[in-house]
């Protein structure tokens, strides 16, 4: 069995039977409201955490929103828009614009994960129009593994900037690590090594994964680009909800 064949199967399991981001979120919230209830705690108490958790997490939402439209804004602006066009044009075959979409994908979450997500569906977008012979789903993919693998080694990183900032960290982790500089986490030549390390092996799964003969040809009568820029912004979203929703009951 090639990877690629292993590739198609495990996408037609997921297909079919794994459930979007928001049926996760609820199944996790029912999962920590029985377990509430099953250590003690009431039904009216526990649904009463639950609504204020709720409002507790508004001003994360909004931050990460607005994370996600800036991201657009820049990745949609006509220079950047015209610099994924030009480099779109640079693979030849499936394989290498799979391994292609994938690099560019890891190199701009490296700057922004919330830039790389969009820039990589436009760019997804673009690449499969171009390259007859790709497979639309193993480009998909493959623009997802910048959120998906290096991001938290890049500017952007979540954990490094709050260890980072004394105003971010709680006061609880403080005590314990103190304040850690990004020339200690980013900065490190070992995360260098590991980034660069995680995108060479990604690519070449992108490269081997992709079929040779394209299953999920691009149609373009069903991807314009606005379309495309709105399910990254709502699938983001839901992942969003999703892992904000495992935190709500606490």
């Amino acid at each position: 069995m090639t990877l690629a064949s292993l590739g198609l199967r495990l996408s037609d399991w997921f297909e079919r039977w794994f459930p979007d981001a928001f049926a996760l979120a609820l199944t996790a919230v029912a999962i920590v409201f029985a377990a509430s209830v099953a250590l003690g705690s009431s039904v009216t108490q526990t649904a009463q955490w639950f609504g204020a958790g709720f409002w507790d997490l508004v001003a994360f939402t909004m931050q990460m929103s607005m994370i996600i439209v800036t991201g657009y804004a820049v990745a949609t602006a006509p220079p950047v828009y015209a610099v994924v066009r030009r480099i779109a044009e640079i693979p030849t075959n499936g394989r290498n614009a799979a391994a292609f979409v994938g690099l560019f994908s890891m190199l701009a979450s490296l700057i922004s994960w919330s830039f790389s997500l969009i820039f990589s569906g436009l760019l997804a977008r673009e690449v499969a129009r171009r390259v007859h012979g790709s497979d639309y789903r193993a480009i998909g993919a493959a623009a997802y593994l910048g959120v998906g693998s290096v991001w938290a080694l890049g500017l952007s990183s979540s954990a490094a900037l709050i260890m980072a900032a004394p105003a971010s960290l709680p006061d609880a982790i403080e005590k314990i690590s103190g304040v850690i500089p990004l020339s200690q986490t980013l900065g490190l030549w070992q995360s260098m090594v590991i980034a660069a390390a995680l995108i060479v092996v990604s690519m070449v799964l992108c490269y081997y994964s992709a079929p040779v003969t394209p299953e999920a040809p691009f149609d373009v009568s069903i991807a314009t680009p606005s379309s495309v820029s709105c399910c990254t912004i709502v699938s983001s979203m839901l992942s969003a909800c999703a892992t904000n929703s495992a935190a709500i009951v606490r």
